[in-house]
């Protein structure tokens, strides 16, 4: 059993150390790649090709409240998802029977949850009902790189 445990905990070594090893060698392709204004490269033996390619990822967060101050309320109708929950069903069943009752009293046992349905966004944007002026201010956004390597047999 000590054996086992020391060969695992060994093991574990050499995949953090290679592990290293590959993120140190990828940035230094992508370091050379970006030099040279390319996004892939290809190198080719007899019996198969290799290529590593730049993948770019853009990740986008939006600020719900600063989109609810620039946007008219039909825009955000369409690109804010909404989700409603019932805190005290009794008591909202109660309000709903009595026909007195007002909707501040219903929202105080609603909780609502907002998100920005991004597929939205992207669809207005395509179609130009939303510019990159509209949306000024109300997104931070940011870049990922990553190296894929694919060989071709």
């Amino acid at each position: 059993m000590d054996n086992l445990i020391a060969e695992l905990k060994r093991t574990q070594e050499q995949i953090k150390s290679l592990s290293n090893k590959e993120k140190k060698l990828k940035n230094q392709i992508i370091n050379n790649l970006e030099k040279r204004g390319r996004k892939n490269y290809t190198i080719e033996n007899v019996d198969n090709k290799t290529t590593a390619t730049i993948i770019e990822k853009v990740n986008i967060s939006y600020n719900i409240n600063n989109l609810k101050n620039k946007l008219d309320k039909s825009l955000l109708a369409k690109i804010i998802d909404k989700k409603y929950e019932i805190l005290d069903f009794e008591i909202f069943k109660t309000l709903f029977k009595k026909l007195g009752g007002k909707p501040s009293q219903i929202k105080s046992v609603i909780e609502v949850e907002e998100t920005i349905n991004k597929n939205m966004i992207n669809e207005l944007f395509e179609k130009g009902d939303i510019t990159k002026e509209d949306l000024k201010g109300c997104y931070d956004a940011s870049l990922t790189k990553y190296l894929m390597v694919k060989s071709h047999g």
